[in-house]
């Protein structure tokens, strides 16, 4: 089967890197190999010893760079994430304990690859390099890097030596997640390898000058002892105390607020989610009452119910909330988008009305502009000065990394859009008319922050629903999609496993392709598993997998069902994420799993080639999935994480809604997937 092309829109983003040269944050330098000029960096407070006995974080552009930071400061270490061409004297001079240098998306030896100053390996600071910083370390002292024929790209296991400081503790072999294409060649003078993949170095070290690389990535849950990594270098290696709590955090944040708004009003657009709800409890301590006007806007893509739930839920904490319907503003909005992806100029064209809309960036982009002209509308209807309200959202650093925004980072390549980062948010932030107080916490970090602040469990708890809504959980489709390596995919496949039936359709994360799995038997979930994690390393076109349900599938799929963001096709949906939720809920999981997307796919199988039937049905897939910080994490095995029975009866509640095909589970971990589909 082939998803239509609407769903893997019509452009590629991978490559666009965001300030790949130079200072991108007001820094006022010139780096080149080293060659340094005295001038501060934008981002460094003028104060000598601003962060005695922090860390920084030089951010070489990779997507997991704020998850370091997190992990630090999940550690009680304080941190900073500054650009990587930041100047060694201006890390010295503010008093940091040590260094962390990001992964990132560049080659050490690419003419674009990003500026640094190599003082920052001399001036008698601990240093970690991670992936890309673990390549830069060893390039500046003499050793090299090349591309090897195999890439890394998922979860290795490694042998450690663990005599080496930064390894104390730990076992021999150790799984960690390795995502690199580039390897140490030769290991510079001095260094000793400390960590094996096969014949790859996965680490290398420097004892006496304090001087560590990891090629993995210690920052994330799928590395298992990560956290122990990071504590050795931290306090043991670096010497760091552990003060910076959230109750500090908390008091930064109201102090940060207060001295921005000053007397005048907030808007806060509540979603009802953790994230908008803790935000606008955070105003509320902050300001008066009266400065903050909390605003639900049902954009006609909530969950059954969802709206009311949310304004009952908020008013039981004292937050009074003004709901606005506005499902027809936003189904036949629309916004501006270049010519072409190879337009450079400034012209601009209108978008399609948004349900008729199948690109996934475009939508997203509809949703986000729509949502800041329907809160300017709220402005004008209180009679309100444009001038005088801030516009609050409870926007999270994972959000903006994926979005490759310049507030969280200046070079990570681009994932998705985020509807609360789009470029027309983007202006507003440059405007300073955004409040965004949880910009630099994550998931687990807000929840904590919702307990000092007095919020109950069930709110700080709920899972986490995307502002789009259910708009993101719709493929929309309007003719089939294949490329020309489809059919080599397909046979890779059927060398890898014994599932002659495969399905594989576009993925808005890197427009790759999906494997679903069908078995002619009852699933056996740990080789499935196994197979989710497999598949993507030996075909690097497909980063996500899928069981599904039912008996083998027999007929390739060559076309799709039309699929927009129609009230029909909604309702669908609506349906089948209530009955999933409502099971869940029941079984007593809801708390183990992390976050469930319930997505709707143009998909209809089991239909005879020779009859001609039509594509009018659709699936329906069911996404697992446990993380602490929602930048990685893994799919619910069934039998093991959650019962295999709550799963089947999802499944057959489901089956029952008039219009569904088939119900398909996703295996994948993150990466090589998103959280979401789209």
């Amino acid at each position: 089967a082939r998803l239509a092309r609407g769903s893997v829109g019509c452009s590629r983003i991978v490559g666009g890197k965001v300030g790949a040269r130079g200072c991108n944050r007001g820094a006022a330098m010139a780096l080149c190999n080293g060659d340094s000029k005295e001038t501060a960096g934008g981002d460094i407070k003028d104060a000598r010893h601003q962060y005695e006995g922090a860390v920084v974080i030089l951010d070489a552009g990779a997507q997991y760079g704020k998850v370091i930071d997190r992990r630090v400061r999940e550690l009680s270490v304080q941190s900073e994430i500054l650009p990587l061409e930041t100047p060694a004297f201006a890390i010295k001079e503010n008093g940091f304990r040590a260094i962390i240098i990001s992964g990132g998306p560049s080659s050490v030896y690419a003419e674009d690859a990003p500026w640094f100053d190599p003082a920052i390996f001399t001036i008698g600071k601990p240093v970690l390099g991670i992936c890309y910083g673990m390549q830069m370390m060893n390039k500046v002292f003499g050793g090299t890097v090349h591309r090897k024929n195999v890439r890394e790209d998922g979860l290795f296991t490694i042998n450690v030596d663990n005599s080496c400081s930064l390894f104390r503790g730990l076992q021999k072999d150790e799984l960690v997640l390795l995502t690199h294409g580039d390897s140490v060649d030769k290991v510079a003078e001095g260094f000793k390898v400390v960590a094996q993949s096969g014949n790859i170095a996965a680490a290398i070290a420097n004892e006496s000058k304090k001087l560590y690389g990891v090629q993995f990535h210690p920052e994330v849950d799928l590395t298992e002892h990560g956290r122990d990594i990071l504590k050795n270098f931290l306090f043991d290696i670096a010497g760091c105390s552990g003060t910076f709590t959230v109750q500090s955090r908390e008091v930064e944040c109201i102090r940060e607020i207060q001295k921005k708004v000053g007397h005048s009003k907030v808007l806060v657009l509540l979603s009802g989610g953790v994230d908008s709800t803790v935000c606008t409890a955070l105003l509320n301590k902050a300001l008066n009452q009266d400065q903050v006007i909390a605003v639900h806007i049902d954009n006609g893509f909530m969950r059954k119910r969802e709206s009311q739930s949310v304004e009952e839920a908020l008013k039981k904490l004292g937050i009074k909330v003004k709901v606005v319907n506005a499902a027809h503003a936003f189904y036949n909005g629309t916004t501006t988008l270049p010519i072409s992806e190879e337009d450079r100029t400034p012209r601009k064209r209108i978008s399609k009305t948004l349900n008729m809309t199948t690109n996934p960036e475009e939508k997203r982009k509809i949703i986000g502009d729509t949502f800041v002209k329907i809160a300017n509308e709220v402005i004008g209807e209180m009679n309100l000065k444009p001038e005088e309200v801030y516009l609050a959202q409870g926007t999270l650093r994972p959000d903006l990394i994926e979005s490759a925004s310049l507030e969280a980072s200046g070079k990570a390549d681009v994932i998705k859009t985020h509807h609360n980062d789009t470029e027309l948010i983007r202006k507003l932030r440059e405007e300073g008319k955004v409040i965004e107080p949880l910009k630099d916490f994550h998931k687990d970090e807000v929840r904590a922050l919702g307990r000092e602040l007095g919020l109950p469990e069930d709110v700080i708890l709920r899972h986490p629903f995307p502002g789009p809504g259910l708009a993101i959980r719709i493929i929309c489709a309007d003719e089939p999609y294949i490329c020309k390596d489809f059919a080599e995919t397909n046979n890779i496949l059927k060398i890898v496993a014994d599932f002659s039936a495969s399905v594989k359709k576009g993925d808005c994360r890197t427009y790759s392709y999906v494997c679903g799995l069908s078995s002619k038997d009852q699933p056996h979930w740990d080789s499935f598993i196994f197979l989710a994690r497999l598949i993507p390393r030996m075909c690097h076109n497909i980063n996500r997998v899928v069981y599904i349900f039912g008996p083998q599938i027999r007929e390739p799929i060559t076309d799709v069902t039309p699929t927009f963001l129609t009230t029909g096709v909604l309702s669908t949906l609506r349906q089948a994420d209530f009955e999933a939720h409502n099971i869940l809920r029941e079984s007593g999981y809801s708390a183990k799993i992390s976050q469930m997307p319930i997505v709707l796919t143009p998909l209809h199988f089991d239909r005879d080639p020779l009859q001609k039937q039509p594509s009018c049905q659709r699936s329906v897939v069911i996404r697992t999935f446990i993380t602490n910080d929602f930048m990685t994490g893994i799919s619910a095995t069934p039998g093991n994480h959650i019962p295999e029975e709550v799963i089947l009866k999802m499944v057959r509640e489901i089956k029952k809604i008039p219009g569904i095909s088939r119900v398909m589970y996703d295996l994948t971990s993150k990466p090589p997937g998103t959280t979401e589909w789209e």
